[in-house]
């Protein structure tokens, strides 16, 4: 066919081809009478490399040459290299997604074929987040009903508590600013002075480093030091918070109590102010704790013994005196006068921010400038600072922001002070934290932009949210049978339109089982969503496997990180890969950087 295409006669009609032709077929006949009819086989190493190819999705084109029934007969370079591409399909065993999450080797482990890490890694990582989600479903299916579940994210139950919360930082504006009128903070100075500095010899805990007096936790934007005895940072010129002062302890408040059964029958006993729970603790059954603040100590002395049999819903509280350990102080090394200006008009913006969301108005510290009255810009930024703190419970210095000052007093210690640049503690530097400004400007600046819109009315928000759910969901329910005519599927009636319809189901069948059922999958769906949006949820933690629950490996299969891409490399990937989802590995904290929850103050 070549030779009538290109050179336009027929292969045998070229008498020397055909002279060719009939020499090779008497050596073929030679070679069957000498060696037999049929054909020997090929070389065991060239079956090998057909069946590679095969497996490899190699087939011979049939146009590779110009063929194929008719072809054009080009011969170009890029149509004689083609070849049939064909994906190479892998089985792959999912582990089930009830019981504990397999790590990624034990997941290797299950697999019948031989996957390269990258497609490994690739599918585990769907196992992983299909893992997650059905535990995040498990986790709000057991705690859904519990008393800390509903605070956190049934939209009814939030807003009333953020609501509170709000009038709470009103209150407590007004009392800093009648303190700074009467003079309470004329000596306020955040700036540490070394030499009450104590020099310690103790060890030094899991995960820190140590340099002289300074304890430097990983990830953390400071020190930790311990000052002199006889040092009180609860008073001038630091004014930190006193975990201990007019304050009962609660050891024990089960998951059935709300805040508000506690808030109701703590009301009755004379000078309560005001009532401060913990998060719930996952390896003590969701258990709460909690801090009783009084008006004053003689007031909280009568208190302890009015409480002592003190009882909700058939549970006995423990209540005692609230006392705190000694602990080290967090400082903030190396500021400069260049970076206080800064983090002046960053604090006071911060302010602005939370004080209209909060409803607080006629601040005088916003109206403060340097020079007047003789206030210099560090007096002024240790009022914002302390503001921050005492009213909206945000710490300047790492960007954290609680309920109230007390766990924000738990998590961040009393006050954060600063070292100046260059301060020396004996005579030896203290360590900088480098990028440790620009991390915590961050984290102010978007918590500046999440209330950058006007301020909102959060109960009112939800109940609007549970309505246009409802809404929508008995819009899947009802139906138009014929133009105009809207069937109320709870009883005979019919309306002219659908708003009418849904405005009579809202009116006259709200107590009917159906649409309070109804009801109940909206508020379940709404919580579920307010459950998934939060990043620092609390959910079940991926546990490790137990060897011996895994299958048993095929006698004389191969590891499971060999293959053909990575044969060289076996033990480089098993030395790299690490565990991040294991807790025991996981020692340097939680999810999103934030460390485990640990109340040392009790």
């Amino acid at each position: 066919w070549y030779q009538r295409r290109v050179h336009g006669e027929s292969f045998f009609e070229n008498s020397k081809n055909f002279d060719a032709f009939s020499k090779a077929e008497m050596e073929i006949d030679k070679s069957k009478k000498i060696f037999g009819s049929k054909r020997s086989n090929s070389s065991p190493s060239r079956s090998r490399s057909r069946e590679r190819e095969r497996d490899a999705g190699y087939r011979p084109d049939p146009n590779r040459f110009g063929g194929g029934g008719g072809g054009s007969g080009d011969l170009s370079p890029d149509r004689r290299n083609r070849r049939p591409s064909k994906k190479k399909r892998y089985h792959v065993e999912m582990p089930g997604l009830d019981g504990p999450m397999l790590t990624l080797r034990e997941f290797m482990e299950r697999q019948k074929e031989t996957l390269s890490f990258q497609k490994a890694e690739e599918i585990y990582n769907e196992y992983k987040n299909a893992w997650e989600q059905k535990q995040n479903d498990i986790f709000f299916g057991e705690h859904k009903s519990e008393e800390w579940f509903k605070e956190k994210y049934d939209p009814v139950l939030a807003a009333k508590l953020g609501g509170e919360r709000k009038q709470q930082s009103r209150t407590l504006a007004q009392r800093f600013m009648n303190l700074l009128e009467s003079g309470y903070y004329d000596k306020l100075s955040l700036d540490l002075d070394p030499s009450i500095i104590e020099k310690r010899e103790d060890g030094v805990l899991s995960g820190e480093e140590e340099e002289g007096a300074a304890r430097i936790k990983k990830n953390q934007p400071f020190v930790e030091l311990y000052l002199k005895e006889g040092i009180d940072v609860t008073k001038a010129p630091y004014y930190g918070f006193d975990p201990n002062s007019m304050t009962l302890f609660i050891r024990t408040i089960p998951k059935n109590i709300s805040r508000w059964d506690l808030e109701a029958a703590l009301a009755k006993v004379p000078g309560f102010v005001s009532l401060s729970l913990s998060e719930p603790l996952k390896t003590q059954d969701y258990i709460r704790f909690g801090w009783i603040l009084f008006d004053s100590e003689d007031k909280c002395a009568k208190a302890q013994a009015i409480l002592v049999n003190f009882t909700i819903k058939d549970f006995l509280f423990t209540i005692v005196r609230s006392k705190s350990s000694r602990r080290p102080l967090k400082v903030v090394p190396n500021v400069s006068r260049e970076r206080n200006e800064t983090d002046l008009v960053l604090s006071r913006r911060l302010i602005e921010v939370l004080d209209r969301e909060k409803g607080i108005t006629g601040n005088p510290i916003l109206a403060m400038s340097a020079g007047a009255s003789g206030v210099n810009i560090t007096k002024i930024l240790d009022l914002q600072i302390l503001y921050l703190r005492r009213v909206h419970s945000f710490c300047f210095y790492s960007g954290a922001e609680y309920h109230d000052e007390r766990l924000l007093s738990a998590k961040c210690g009393p006050i954060i002070l600063r070292l100046k640049a260059g301060a020396e503690l004996e005579n030896e530097p203290l360590p900088d934290i480098p990028d440790w400004h620009a991390r915590v400007t961050e984290l102010i600046r978007k918590r500046i932009e999440e209330s950058a819109g006007p301020p909102r009315d959060e109960e009112s928000e939800a109940q609007a949210t549970i309505s246009t759910a409802f809404d929508e969901y008995l819009r899947i329910k009802v139906l138009e049978e014929d133009q105009g005519k809207w069937p109320c599927p709870f009883c005979d009636k019919y309306f002219s339109g659908e708003a009418f319809l849904l405005k009579h189901i809202r009116n006259k069948h709200e107590v009917d089982p159906k649409v309070q059922e109804i009801r109940r999958k909206v508020h379940d769906k709404l919580m579920r969503r307010n459950y998934a949006a939060d990043k620092n949820r609390i959910t079940h933690t991926p546990s490790a496997s137990s060897k011996g629950m895994l299958p048993p490996r095929r006698r004389n299969s191969r590891p499971p990180y060999q293959n053909s891409s990575n044969q060289g490399n076996r033990s480089m990937i098993q030395k790299e890969y690490r565990d991040l989802d294991d807790p025991r590995r996981n020692v340097g904290g939680a999810k999103g950087g934030q460390s485990m929850i640990d109340y040392n103050d009790l």
